[in-house]
């Protein structure tokens, strides 16, 4: 499933991947243009089995009448924008798998 939000005034479209348990991962070229300080990131492993560091950006995302800071990361090798456990839940979004919706409790 995918979703729309607004992070730092920029709509961007996310995958919702239940199966992250972060919060926020940006590809390398959105990472870029959004505004922000950039800090070092934490260590991951991607699809390919390396571990890889990462860069990290504090954003400000936007979900009907709630704004949150999250913590999104990336690298150069990231090429998909992707939603985790810990920001839906800080979103407070509800997933109905079986109709294919995002609800909002």
């Amino acid at each position: 499933m995918k979703l729309s939000l607004e992070a730092n005034g920029r709509i961007i479209e996310f995958k919702i991947d239940s199966g992250f348990d972060g919060e926020c991962i940006l590809s390398h070229d959105v990472f870029r243009t959004l505004s922000g300080e950039e800090f070092e990131g934490p260590l991951v492993r991607l699809p390919d089995g390396r571990v890889y560091s990462t860069k990290m950006k504090i954003v400000i995302v936007k979900f009907l009448d709630r704004e949150i800071y999250t913590t999104c990361i990336s690298n150069i090798y990231i090429d998909k924008n992707l939603i985790g456990e810990k920001l839906l839940e800080r979103l407070q979004i509800i997933l109905d798998y079986k109709n294919l919706q995002v609800k909002d409790p």
